[in-house]
């Protein structure tokens, strides 16, 4: 059974790996979940608040939840 640390760094791997390939719905699933497990981990808003900017700029996304998320980190 994988540790919770061990599982959030699971979960930032591989929303970081969505990222990459420009899949930032399926990143933002990931560090969602990442988030479940501890949600006073920054590293996890900062990042699920790129994916967030980065769908806006598609107009799939919203900047404001961004802007939270950044707050958050």
């Amino acid at each position: 059974c994988l540790m919770q640390s061990e599982m959030i760094a699971w979960f930032i791997k591989a929303g970081i790996v969505y990222q990459d390939i420009k899949n930032h719905k399926k990143a933002i699933e990931d560090f969602n979940k990442g988030a479940e497990i501890d949600p006073t981990y920054p590293e996890i808003y900062y990042l699920r608040g790129i994916s967030k900017v980065e769908l806006g700029k598609l107009g799939q996304g919203n900047y404001q939840e961004a802007i939270e998320d950044f707050l958050y980190a």
